[in-house]
């Protein structure tokens, strides 16, 4: 059986929805808590000035970053990124190419 404890998915294909977005909510958060360490200490080109946390949301680049940040995540989300039931929930496939290359060394 599955783990439903508050019996919240009364069919598969609902447990299925609630587990892929667990997947999903789970690895946003660990890339927010690296996104919170790194962005202190590593600025791109031209936003050197741009000061850390949340005073860089006042910043005019600071502003369009997340502008530029905000359509990339819904770009990747609505695309390449995009729930399919037909596979196991977070795969992905091998987008890069690498997973041949793992077993030649």
């Amino acid at each position: 059986g599955v783990f439903d404890p508050l019996k919240l998915s009364s069919t598969q294909e609902r447990f299925d929805k609630f587990r892929t977005a667990e997947i999903k909510h789970g690895r946003v958060a660990m890339l927010a808590a690296l996104g919170s360490i790194f962005q202190h200490f590593v600025h791109g080109p031209g936003a050197e000035a741009v000061p850390n946390g949340l005073m860089a949301f006042q910043d005019p680049i600071g502003e369009k970053g997340v502008i530029v940040m905000t359509l990339a995540c819904g770009f990747l989300e609505l695309g390449p990124w995009a729930d399919a039931f037909a596979k196991e929930p977070g795969n992905f496939g091998d987008p890069a190419g690498l997973g041949n290359d793992i077993g030649s060394y």
